[in-house]
């Protein structure tokens, strides 16, 4: 009765991975349990660089939206913890939808060091473009998802190819943001170019960095190459010495076997 094969599963990409649940515990969290406490609000999301004064009822009353205050230590975190939060479920699902299979690809292609760092230089250089330049709050995984799109097209532009299915994506994510978003007006323009910008900073860090990956994984493979090689020869070797001292002590049996028997015959005739 054979072996049964044992079944376990994966941890195949573990930044990605990590990623997408960490985003859902938080988008669970803000959901369920701590809806009353404005979680999403209040830490991962960015403040814009202006206020935005809302007309609350008939009298007037002003209501300030939050500023980013550059004297806030607490806001300089928001700058990467932005990423984690979502404005809903529907934003989380077209997010990820993307990110996972992207992410995915691009980490087995990268590493997930690599990946980490580019996902650090989108966030940090989006969200201060945002705190610089937009008024609108930041929140949610946009520039990621540009991010794993660019760099899929640059890693093939390296190619001398672009492929349609990175154009396909493209399109396809830039519709359902201006398909969910509602009316897109100059403001959200600016939003969408300063993802784009973070997202192109990031995937440029990785289009610079694979060239030296590629090499070093060429290298590395050329030098296992060899090494193999030089084991293949030495094992050959070694088979053929053995197998040569192997036939000389054979003969060397046999003409001693031979040289008794004519020494019995011999003497049998002397007696």
């Amino acid at each position: 009765m054979g072996g049964r094969k044992s079944f376990k599963l994966r941890y195949d990409a573990a930044f990605t991975l990590t990623f997408c649940i960490v985003s859902f515990l938080v988008l669970i969290l803000s959901q369920t349990v701590l809806k009353n406490l404005n979680l999403v609000q209040k830490i991962f999301s960015l403040p814009g660089t202006l206020s935005k004064s809302v007309s609350v009822d008939a009298s007037q009353i002003i209501q300030t939206e939050s500023v980013f205050d550059f004297k806030n230590p607490f806001h300089y975190v928001r700058l990467i913890l932005y990423i984690f939060g979502s404005k809903d479920v529907l934003q989380f699902l077209i997010s990820f939808a993307f990110i996972l299979p992207l992410g995915t690809q691009m980490e087995e292609r990268y590493g997930n060091a690599a990946i980490g760092v580019m996902i650090l230089i989108t966030t940090l250089v989006t969200g201060v473009l945002n705190a610089c330049l937009i008024p609108a709050t930041l929140c949610g995984a946009d520039a990621i998802v540009f991010m794993l799109i660019l760099l899929g097209a640059i890693t093939s532009l390296s190619k001398n190819e672009l492929p349609i299915s990175a154009l396909m994506i493209f399109a396809l994510y830039m519709g359902c943001e201006f398909y969910f978003n509602g009316a897109i007006n100059n403001a959200k323009l600016v939003a969408i170019f300063a993802r784009l910008a973070g997202a192109l900073c990031g995937s440029m860090f990785g289009f610079l960095t694979a060239p030296k990956t590629r090499r070093a994984s060429s290298t590395k493979s050329a030098g296992n190459s060899s090494a193999s090689n030089s084991n293949d020869d030495y094992n050959t070797e070694r088979t053929a010495a053995a197998r040569k001292s192997f036939m000389e002590r054979i003969k060397q049996e046999r003409q001693k076997k031979k040289f008794d028997d004519e020494t019995t015959v011999i003497g049998s005739v002397e007696i």
